[in-house]
């Protein structure tokens, strides 16, 4: 008996989780990266895979993510995920903004001699600021709202250890609100950075196009 009560209990569990989430999606930002203690700036490209959830109050866990920062014409990559609540997408009380975090082992590509990162790398962002939303869901419709509007794209990169950029362990991060979904022409601008990433965001919207006329005409 107290066998089947556990695994009916399981059952249900599974049944709201999986009421409550759908299939994967995409946040694509960019931006600048300047150093504390140095006049270098340089330039970030973020793409990230989350589970959406349609539960309240409840953050999107990420499950993939490649960040990039491109110093002087070297390119920086973090790709690979350490095992951490921190790694999520989460609608901000006042239901105006989102906050993401992530927490990455690597780099899993750099310069020679360079240690930027081992220790610790971590990515907080808050994007945002444009609109209000009606609940604090961290869904597909409104991760994109936000970050469609988004007048904030604003946080930090934090390092440890920091060679060679001069940071004093922090980055900060910025980005453009034009720049928050990206485009075939500002591509272009990212001198390479995150081509691969754009792509793939642009072959999701057509299929989602074409998923939406298939609907129309049916």
């Amino acid at each position: 008996m107290i066998k089947f009560l556990k695994a009916a209990f399981t059952a249900c569990v599974a049944v709201v989780a999986a009421a409550g989430s759908v299939s994967a999606a995409q946040v694509y930002l960019t931006g600048t990266a300047k150093e504390d203690v140095s006049s270098v700036t340089s330039t970030w490209t973020l793409l990230v895979d989350y589970t959406p959830t349609t539960l309240p109050a409840i953050a999107a866990p990420i499950t993939s993510a490649d960040f990039r920062l491109n110093r002087g014409g070297t390119i920086y990559q973090w790709n690979v995920l350490k095992p951490s609540s921190q790694n999520r997408i989460r609608i901000a009380g006042a239901q105006t903004a989102y906050d993401l975090g992530l927490r990455f082992q690597g780099p899993a590509n750099a310069p020679a001699g360079a240690t930027t990162g081992i220790n610790q790398a971590d990515v907080n962002l808050t994007v945002g600021g444009g609109t209000t939303l009606a609940n604090q869901e961290a869904s597909e419709a409104n991760i994109s709202l936000l970050t469609s509007t988004s007048t904030v794209l604003q946080g930090q990169f934090i390092v440890d250890t920091e060679f060679p950029f001069s940071t004093g362990g922090v980055l900060t991060l910025d980005g453009l609100p034009a720049s928050a979904i990206p485009e075939p022409g500002s591509m272009l601008l990212l001198s390479g950075l995150g081509l691969v990433a754009g792509r793939r965001v642009m072959a999701r919207r057509r299929q989602q196009k074409a998923n939406a006329e298939t609907e129309t005409a049916a």
